[in-house]
């Protein structure tokens, strides 16, 4: 290889990377004036079921995990003595979801 073609190629090297350079801000505002034109057009639009679900979703939000009346209620029937567990109930009740819990 002669050190001239060395000189050449740098050369062609120079100009290509300017090349590029100069074009690559209009590749920028170019992308820029697609991006506004899609977003102005862009539009979303909510089910009738989203919206139900987002009101069952803030009801759910509103809902205290417990309810303190009821809480209060049986404190007070177990402190005087009033409160009385259905042994057959309870009993009846764990071996219905125990069967349920196997069907799943």
């Amino acid at each position: 290889m002669k050190i001239s073609d060395i000189h050449q190629q740098t050369n062609t090297m120079q100009h290509i990377n300017q090349a590029n350079q100069s074009n690559q801000p209009e590749k920028h505002q170019n992308s820029k004036e697609v991006r506004d034109e899609s977003s102005s057009t862009d539009k979303v639009e909510i089910s009738v079921q989203s919206r139900e679900r987002q009101k069952i979703n803030d009801l759910i939000q509103m809902t205290p995990d417990v309810r303190a009346e009821k809480v209060s209620t049986l404190k007070k029937m177990i402190q005087e003595g009033k409160y009385q567990v259905d042994d057959d109930a309870v009993a009846d009740k764990l071996i219905k979801e125990s069967i349920l819990d196997l069907v799943k």
